[in-house]
């Protein structure tokens, strides 16, 4: 990606001042995103980096936490605080585009953070892991839901393993890019571990693959895709490029054609799009994760789904 995005990177001090005041270009909801990791002597490394290319006309959110950029608490905090960062001065961002990718070849992201999602009984009551997994979805729907509502046209640039959580936020771009490779890895396989998906997440599939039984069987079955050819044919990704090398000439190409529009009949067309898939979020549709997540069953799977990975990276 260094032949696309050759200038300096901007990051946000995400060890941000606590004397960090709101004005017009630093609404309250970016102090705090910012302010729950903010510390006198601690610095967090920069799981989420924004870089740019202004002779390109295109900003870079990129993913960069080893090994697998699980979508943590930490690493959406970033996310969420460099996407209202573009949403706080928007009129600055005209005419240029938002690439979504990651750091790494082989993979963009694993995915929601397992420890998240598990009661961890020697050190929490039941009642926090609730209120811990609610904080932690609200932050992940809220990530989603700047994606989907930003006024740059959006691409994720999708290289490797992009499963569950990862999935969801490629498909919050306006468009998905997939290179090919051995690792390729995309699907909502949510409820093969247990978990449904709530009523957004399914507006957001059907919007991008279409509203028809193939889907709709994808979706109950937990269904992952293997290789960026049937990603293409599916409609997960709506362009395949064969090297990195192919991948800036094609991001180029892709937004010079959302660039080329009226800028605000382009994007009021983009907010009605995704309106019904933003008005399905909130608290009702967390309500719905929990009735899964929260049950014994699901608590048991996930465990020992979890201790299955370990051990298969142990024999790695």
């Amino acid at each position: 990606m260094t032949t696309l995005f050759r200038k300096s990177v901007r990051a946000l001090p995400f060890a941000a001042p606590s004397s960090l005041a709101a004005s017009p270009a630093v609404p309250h909801r970016l102090i705090a995103a910012l302010r729950p990791m903010t510390s006198s002597t601690t610095y967090y490394p920069p799981l989420v980096r924004l870089s740019k290319d202004l002779s390109a006309q295109t900003y870079a959110v990129i993913l960069s936490s080893p090994p697998v950029n699980a979508l943590t608490p930490t690493l959406l905090r970033q996310l969420q605080a460099h996407l209202l960062h573009l949403h706080a001065d928007q009129q600055s961002y005209l005419n240029h585009g938002l690439i979504l990718t990651s750091t790494f070849p082989n993979i963009m992201s694993a995915g929601l953070d397992w420890d998240c999602l598990i009661h961890n009984e020697e050190t929490e009551s039941f009642q926090d892991f609730e209120i811990r997994f609610r904080n932690y979805l609200n932050l992940f729907q809220d990530c989603c839901k700047l994606l989907l509502t930003i006024s740059m046209p959006t691409i994720a640039v999708v290289r490797g393993a992009c499963p569950a959580g990862g999935t969801v936020l490629s498909l919050c771009c306006d468009e998905r890019i997939g290179v090919s490779s051995p690792s390729f890895l995309m699907g909502l396989n949510e409820v093969a571990i247990g978990m449904n998906l709530p009523s957004w997440i399914h507006h957001l599939a059907y919007q991008t693959l279409g509203q028809n039984s193939k889907t709709r069987r994808f979706l109950q079955q937990g269904y992952l895709v293997r290789s960026a050819e049937e990603a293409l044919e599916l409609g997960y990704i709506d362009k395949l490029v064969y090297s990195n090398e192919d991948i800036a000439e094609n991001v180029g190409s892709e937004l010079r054609h959302y660039l080329s529009q009226p800028w605000t009949a382009r994007t009021l067309t983009k907010k009605t799009q995704n309106q019904h898939v933003v008005d399905s979020m909130g608290p009702a549709a967390i309500d719905d994760l929990w009735m899964t997540v929260g049950s014994a069953e699901f608590q048991e799977k996930v465990k020992l789904f979890k201790q299955k990975i370990r051990n298969r990276a142990k024999d790695a």
